[in-house]
């Protein structure tokens, strides 16, 4: 045997172990956040050692869907299966009879037939253990398959084939993380709504950000693999550090994120539903203020013309007897927090708003399905108003910026030339008027960051005007039609032209000075 295939199959049992490891630890985080929605069920359930328990079944399961990928196998698929289900059942039934001691008394529960209510949920735990680790690892087989080397038809099929074998696996994945994510939340809101505040706040959620770490590390390799199938069949040159590279940025990553998260003060966070009340509370105060406004001068105006009638007057009233309340004091809103919330949930939901439309834009099976919905076209056709709506913002913006950016930058170029001379324009002629106000035109369009090019046409340096000054479209018309005609004709200029070019400069002039 070579060297290189040695190597080959070293590296193939390493990444098998290493998959194998990664979905067992998977396994785990699930079966915990099943117990600990179990545990706050039944407050006595011991659980120390189903974390154990579950690691080894799901290694197990994923070593079995392995071996049964083997040829020749001595007896059908779904034999192994159940075989390894009821071994797996008598050993955890063993497991539990072993903890309990020989003197413990099982008390059945008639309410629900008469089972063992706690190896009944042992037992569902495993099983949602053995069908994640199953599920993970198939896919996983599914996506590293054997690479043809000669037909493009197989290739093509293949690519196919695994393509949907990592959907299924991102969406295992997905569906698994959505359930625990909701399991935790109906923890903490139980508690909340129980009055534990502070406890609702001390939940774990280690297992959650576990879960989701390897679960990018499995759709990372997976990724990888799909990639390194089309480079060995189109006959590139695969370094050979490239997967510990891959692994190790991946990795890097998830670090990085990991420590931005923790280092990220989040004792502020209002919850989302908390910011939108917050926000929907100061939108309707500042709308009845408006309104409170608008009566109030309604009523200055109407006691103009209807003079006031005083009302007769009325004996006064002896003032209740004081109660002693007790002092009560109520924490004033933080303003702080309200915004820091308010831009973190910002930042979160268009992130995962961007996340979920990559992901929708890269399967066209699901991007099809949701555009067979009711009420699809009208979210695009909103969608799309609201892109370029955001589009000529962003345009303003950086025109916004630019323009000032050359503002700040031209005084110091005028300061270099010298100092401004102020110059009277009624002294020159009707025509040298006209060509007055359009070199101050050239001069302030200069020093607002719109400079005229040495080769430009006054038609051509009217077409960049109007991209930047839609709002003066007309006088900028006027004035470089004026300006043609006074610089080419030899007919005269009349003083009323002069006076309607000084009006579009006017214009033209406060609409730079913005």
């Amino acid at each position: 045997m070579s060297t290189t295939e040695v190597r080959s199959i070293r590296g193939s049992l390493l990444t098998a172990l290493t998959q194998t490891l990664i979905v067992g630890a998977m396994a785990v985080c699930a079966s915990l956040a099943l117990v600990q929605f179990g545990q706050k069920l039944v407050a006595a359930w011991r659980i120390d050692y189903i974390p154990f328990a579950s690691l080894g079944v799901a290694l197990i399961a994923a070593t079995t869907t392995r071996w049964l990928r083997q040829p020749n196998l001595p007896l059908p698929w779904y034999v192994l299966r159940g075989v390894e289900i009821i071994a797996l059942f008598l050993a955890a039934r063993s497991i539990l009879g072993i903890l309990r001691g020989p003197d413990y008394v099982v008390k059945y529960d008639s309410f629900y037939g008469g089972i063992d209510n706690e190896l009944f949920a042992l037992v569902a735990v495993l099983s949602v253990s053995w069908l994640l680790s199953w599920q993970l690892t198939r896919c996983l087989l599914d996506v590293s398959g054997a690479v043809p080397q000669a037909d493009r038809d197989l290739m093509q099929d293949l690519d196919n084939e695994r393509q949907a074998a990592r959907q299924t696996l991102s969406l295992t994945i997905l569906g698994a993380g959505i359930v625990m994510v909701l399991l935790n939340a109906v923890i903490r809101m139980s508690l909340r709504n129980s009055g534990a505040v502070d406890e609702a706040a001390r939940v774990p959620v280690a297992h959650l950000l576990i879960y989701f770490g390897l679960g990018l590390i499995l759709l990372s390799h997976t990724r990888l693999t799909v990639l390194r199938s089309g480079w060995v069949w189109e006959r590139l040159t695969v370094a050979r550090g490239l997967p510990a590279s891959w692994i190790a940025a991946t990795l890097l990553i998830l670090g990085s994120m990991a420590l931005a998260a923790i280092a990220l003060p989040t004792r502020y966070s209002l919850g989302l539903f908390g910011t939108l009340n917050y926000l929907l509370t100061l939108l309707v105060s500042l709308v009845q203020l408006i309104f409170y406004f608008i009566a109030f001068l309604f009523a200055a105006i109407l006691s103009l013309f209807f003079p006031q009638i005083e009302a007769p007057a009325r004996p006064p009233l002896l003032p209740p007897p004081p109660i002693e309340a007790p002092e009560v004091t109520v924490a004033p809103p933080v303003i702080s927090e309200f915004v820091q919330s308010l831009i973190f949930w910002i930042v979160f939901l268009s992130v995962l708003g961007y996340l979920i439309y990559q992901y929708t834009r890269r399967n066209p099976v699901l991007m099809g399905a949701l555009q067979r919905l009711p009420g699809w076209g009208w979210f695009a056709r909103l969608w799309q108003r609201l892109r370029r709506l955001l589009g000529g913002w962003s345009a303003q913006l950086a025109t916004a910026i630019q323009v000032r950016l050359a503002a700040r930058s031209a005084p110091a170029a005028r300061s270099a030339a010298g100092p401004r001379r102020w110059f009277n324009p009624r002294r020159l002629s009707p025509r040298d008027q006209v060509q007055f106000y359009y070199r101050a035109l050239l001069r302030r369009g200069n020093e607002r960051g719109l400079p005229r090019r040495p080769a430009q046409s006054p038609r051509e340096y009217l077409h960049d005007l109007r991209r930047h000054l839609p709002e003066v479209d007309p006088e900028l018309t006027g004035l470089t039609r004026e300006f043609e005609d006074a610089r080419y004709s030899t007919h005269d200029v009349s003083a009323q032209r002069v006076s309607t070019v000084k009006g579009y400069w006017q214009r033209i002039k406060r609409w730079l000075k913005r």
